[in-house]
């Protein structure tokens, strides 16, 4: 996350961004040497908001990730695990006794 925030009392929020880029290198005719190469470069948007429960009993976070909502298509299997190329929300409730 670039930039972060944080209130006295007990709201957060965060603010970020990820640069993807990529070579993907393509052929149609496996018997031809000839390869067409793609090198996609963007970035996409993340961030989150939330509050910190009193007497530190835990969190509730909204957070969001590719809010912008920009499609690619993922290559490689190891980035594919961390990786979901669609916008994606999610509020989470951590509890701590």
């Amino acid at each position: 996350m670039l930039f972060n925030s944080f209130s006295f009392l007990g709201f957060f929020a965060a603010l970020g961004g990820t640069y993807r880029t990529q070579r993907i290198d393509e052929t149609d005719n496996l018997t031809v040497a000839v390869t067409h190469v793609e090198r996609p470069k963007f970035w996409t948007m993340d961030a989150e908001v939330g509050w910190r429960l009193p007497k530190r009993l835990g969190f509730v976070t909204l957070s969001g990730t590719n809010l912008t909502d920009r499609e690619f298509d993922v290559y490689d299997q190891s980035l594919q695990e961390q990786v979901i190329p669609a916008r994606r929300v999610v509020l989470r409730a951590d509890f701590q006794f």
